[in-house]
């Protein structure tokens, strides 16, 4: 919920994407799913809000406390968590 709070926050116009995947699923010799537990499980977040800096993102994205824009609300603890 925490990346797409933020993409919410910075999409003021355009889109947001939000897809789930499933990806590896056992299946048997005709193809079908079988029951039981898949590999992986993959949430993919897209939106066409502003974005972060290339250096932001190398430095300091996954940092507690760090902000690209220190005027912005909240902490700075989103990504540190995720």
């Amino acid at each position: 919920m925490n990346i797409f709070g933020n993409a919410q926050k910075y999409t003021r116009s355009g889109h947001i994407s939000v897809e789930l995947r499933l990806e590896g699923t056992p299946s048997d010799d005709a193809g079908n799913v079988s029951k039981g537990s898949w590999e992986t499980m993959s949430l993919h977040i897209r939106d066409s809000g502003r974005g972060m800096s290339s250096e932001f993102m190398e430095r300091k994205l996954y940092r507690p406390f760090a902000q690209e824009d220190s005027f912005a609300p909240g902490v700075g603890l989103g990504l540190s968590i995720v």
